[in-house]
């Protein structure tokens, strides 16, 4: 039965990109349906006390959230206070002031409660999978190749019929790289994602073949441009391929933040080597050289936007100021979930001059309209804690650090992306993001039973070349080939 769970989240990971993001209700109730299968085939019996210890603050914040959306359910008189405006509403019906109900909308709450469900369910399968190390290594890989795939497909339709989307006729964006994604700004977080898992395997493949004891920035250079060509071909062509759909999209901030990502991933892959401020300087500038050569190959629609627009986008400066005074009106409990749409036109600035606003395009504060502050709080400092933690087993872990290595980078563009633009609502993005976040904190600790970690565990050191032919059954190295 656990193969029956695996296959159920594979295939949500690597098909919810694919009809246009899974923006409709239709597709994220498909996923919701193979999520619940997958969970519950799944095998909990390596999960053990250290990991429930790594999930509790997800499983607080999930449990402070639900119980906000069942409050404002409720509409029971004074438990919660009446919306404001329903009062004001009555008279100019000609009756009776409607029941009080303490969101700006009737019912919506649980209507708008599938996307949270089915990233929370996404978050717990991807975790449960990934406490077997194999099964954690194939999720990563699965992901991996999903963003190639859509990558090619994407670079592919802006030469073939840059003004189709799948079957369908661009609504807009017309000259920018969606892939299968509606939203360029969503695509480039989703390529990103896959640069950065690839860019991982680079440096991971690498380091394998490294000197046991004093190993130095000398070594890595020197194993990366002439010992290892061939093994490192392939994710190298699909981290460029990666980097090119990025920026392609013309997203400032998503190409920006995935070349930060990918950098944070080398640093931590080689932060034994990389001893002292020089060396650590000259992966910077490295780095930065590699960005700037990506921007001067594939980046002109990218130069293009920010030489129109610059950096910042006023334009969301000016939402996130009518998003903080109906935070300021709405504290505790918020103006109901997903209910942003609906309350946002009254506070609309005058000189606001684009179109329709549905977005907050910053998810913790489009949290904090909609369910209040508490809980907004609970959400930003579980995710900052799970982060932590992830991090953490970058650091420390000895081997197997591929996943947790990736999934910091991932989540450190994921989490600085959300402050200006809201793919974490899209299910496309979100479905494989929470799946590989689960995943990274559950390989940030060993996967061995605790009975064997003074042998094989955390202390175990990484597979050296003359290691390789008694580990080639350990799926750090199959991850490799």
């Amino acid at each position: 039965m656990s193969r029956l769970s695996h296959a159920a989240l594979y295939t949500v990971v690597a098909l919810a990109p694919l009809p246009f993001g899974s923006n409709e209700p239709l597709w994220v109730a498909l996923w919701i349906v193979l999520l619940a299968v997958s969970l519950a085939f799944a095998d909990y019996r390596r999960l053990r006390a250290t990991h429930l210890a790594l999930l509790a603050p997800m499983l607080i914040a999930a449990g402070v959230y639900g119980l906000v959306v069942a409050l404002q359910s409720a509409a029971l008189p004074g438990l919660l206070p009446d919306y404001p405006l329903h009062e004001r509403v009555a008279p100019l019906l000609g009756g009776a002031a409607p029941a009080p109900v303490p969101t700006a909308t009737r019912d919506l709450p649980w209507l708008a409660i599938g996307p949270a469900a089915a990233a929370f369910m996404a978050f717990l399968a991807g975790f449960v999978a990934a406490t077997d190390r194999d099964r954690a290594v194939r999720l990563m890989k699965v992901v991996a190749f999903a963003s190639i795939a859509y990558a090619l497909y994407g670079l592919l339709m802006m030469i073939v019929d840059p003004q189709m989307l799948l079957w369908r006729e661009r609504p807009s964006y017309s000259g920018r790289m969606t892939g299968t994604f509606v939203n360029p700004n969503t695509a480039a977080t989703f390529f990103g994602m896959g640069a950065v898992i690839w860019a991982t395997l680079v440096c991971v493949r690498i380091r394998r073949h490294l000197p046991e004891d004093r190993a130095d920035l000398t070594d890595v250079l020197r194993l990366g441009f002439s010992r290892l060509p061939r093994e490192i071909t392939q994710p190298t062509l699909a981290l460029l391929i990666c980097l090119g759909a990025v920026l392609a999209t013309g997203s400032r901030a998503g190409s920006l933040l995935t070349l930060l990502a990918v950098a944070v991933a080398v640093l931590l892959s080689f932060q034994r080597e990389l001893k002292g401020a020089s060396p650590g300087l000259a992966a910077v500038a490295a780095a930065a050289a590699v960005g700037v050569a990506a921007v001067e190959m594939w980046g002109g629609m990218l130069e293009q936007r920010i030489q129109q627009g610059g950096v910042m986008d006023f334009s969301r400066l000016l939402i996130f100021q009518s998003s903080a005074e109906i935070i300021a009106d709405h504290p505790w409990w918020g103006t109901g979930l997903g209910t942003f749409a609906t309350v946002f036109p009254a506070y609309r600035p005058d000189q606001f001059i684009f179109g329709i606003v549905d977005r907050a395009h910053n998810t913790p504060l489009e949290v904090a309209v909609e369910l209040g502050l508490p809980a907004a709080g609970a959400v930003v400092l579980a995710c900052l804690t799970t982060l932590a933690l992830i991090y953490r087993g970058a650091l420390t872990r000895r081997r197997d650090r591929a996943l947790p290595i990736a999934g910091a980078a991932v989540a450190t563009l994921t989490f600085l992306h959300a402050l200006v633009d809201f793919h974490l609502q899209t299910a496309g993005f979100f479905l494989p993001f929470w799946a590989i976040l689960g995943a990274a904190l559950a390989q940030s600790i060993s996967s061995m039973p605790e009975m064997q970690h003074g042998r094989s565990g955390e202390g175990g050191r990484e597979p050296r070349p003359r290691d390789i032919r008694s580990a080639a059954a350990r799926p750090e190295v199959a991850l490799h080939r």
